[in-house]
């Protein structure tokens, strides 16, 4: 008999193939930059660096501008002219901080003024034979941004199938909006686990995948294939970068 895990693999690899050779639409008005996240999580931003974060962000129409909690109130009040979310990013990027830390990250973040919240998961409370613990944790940290979006962070190139779709569905029992194909920092997101995030998703939940321009030898030749397998948007350090490196979507 076929299980869940080799059905929802299947979908999802049939997803990846047809991503990678091209066989999509993204649909008529897609436009890729206002589903690009901006992210600066680097340890000193000054004043004049984070007006050119928001200028950048406001002038493009990125999605979000994802910058560390002292940043978050100044950056509220410099992106208030658009739509641009502030966004704040919580236990990054190991995600081993105790729970009541991270609820207090984000009862900050949000005071300041963040309007999505974004928590890297206990990827260790995954591994674990029973991972009730980490179900009521994410709910905790649901209740505590209620009326703000919330994403978990799955570094999913350290996952297993079977641990992505766990995680994934604690994700939906803790009615996360978000969840995230990585942070970035151990590589880019593969088509295949976008693939396998959206197959598990619900429709409702939404799909981030990172992306580094430059750690790529020629520069990352498209990123639309990872649209194609099921990412919203796209989270970055190097938006224009990644701008510049990208061709025109293919279409049809």
């Amino acid at each position: 008999m076929t299980t869940d895990l080799e059905l929802l693999s299947g979908v999802a690899r049939r997803r990846a193939a047809q991503a990678e050779a091209g066989m999509f639409d993204l649909g008529e008005g897609f436009d890729l930059p206002s589903r690009i996240e901006h992210t600066a999580l680097r340890p000193l931003l000054s004043e004049g660096e984070l007006e050119s974060l928001c200028a950048l962000a406001l002038g493009r129409n990125f999605a979000a501008l994802c910058v560390p909690l002292p940043w978050i109130g100044a950056a509220k009040d410099l992106l208030s002219p658009g739509s641009v979310s502030p966004a704040a990013a919580i236990s990054y990027p190991l995600g081993t901080s105790p729970v009541e830390i991270q609820e207090e990250e984000t009862r900050r973040a949000i005071d300041s003024g963040a309007r999505e919240i974004s928590v890297t998961l206990s990827h260790w409370k995954l591994k674990k034979p029973d991972t009730s613990e980490l179900r009521r944790e994410m709910e905790r940290l649901r209740e505590v941004s209620e009326g703000v979006s919330l994403s978990f962070t799955l570094e999913t190139s350290m996952l297993s199938e079977e641990e992505i779709i766990a995680a994934v569905r604690l994700a939906e029992l803790a009615r996360a909006d978000w969840v995230r194909c990585g942070s970035g920092l151990w590589g880019n997101s593969a088509i295949g686990e976008i693939a396998l995030l959206k197959s598990a998703a619900p429709e409702s939940m939404k799909i981030c995948a990172s992306v580094e321009a430059e750690r790529e030898g020629n520069g990352f030749r498209s990123i639309y294939p990872l649209f194609a397998a099921g990412a919203d948007r796209v989270s970055t350090s190097s938006p224009l970068a990644l701008l510049r490196d990208t061709p025109l979507a293919p279409q049809g």
